[in-house]
This record gives C-alpha cells, structure tokens and sequence, in this order.
C-alpha cells in the first residue's frame, strides 16, 4: 500500500488528527492483508512524525527539492495469523 497525501489542515494540527487517520488506514491495511505500508516526506514535512508512528526510512534521495533532503519510508504491518 502506498500513502501518496494525508494532509491536515494547520488550525487542526497537533490535535491527533493526522495521527487517527494513520491508524485507521493500518486498521484497513491489516483487514486488506497489506504487507507494508510505503510513503515518502521531506525533511521539512512529516519525517519525524511517520518515525513516531513506526515507519522506518529506507531511502534518502540528496538535494530533493533543492536543499532538502526527501526519505522513502516503509513501516511492515503485523497480519493476524489467526484468519
């Protein structure tokens, strides 16, 4: 599964919003049997907030936009064995 936006609006951040969102989407992931979930930031954007959330960078690409830095993330999803 690839995230390609999630996007809160700034009078609503910090108010665990974006971080619903992320769960329900896990929560849909793990209904759908989804492996991993793939997405990708920029140093200046989310990046610290998708590591609190368990994504881990598998790629750093130098200078995207210029001088910055962009991460391609990835967070596995644990797939109840049971069903």
């Amino acid at each position: 599964m690839y995230i390609g936006w999630l996007l809160v609006n700034e009078e609503y951040r910090k108010k665990g919003i974006g971080k619903g969102l992320m769960l329900k989407i896990e929560e849909e992931a793990k209904k759908l049997n989804v492996y991993s979930i793939n997405l990708g930031t920029t140093e200046f954007q989310t990046k610290k907030f998708y590591e609190k959330l368990g994504y881990k960078i598998v790629f750093i690409k130098e200078n995207d936009p210029r001088g910055y830095k962009s991460y391609s993330m990835i967070k596995k999803i644990k797939i109840n064995e049971g069903r």
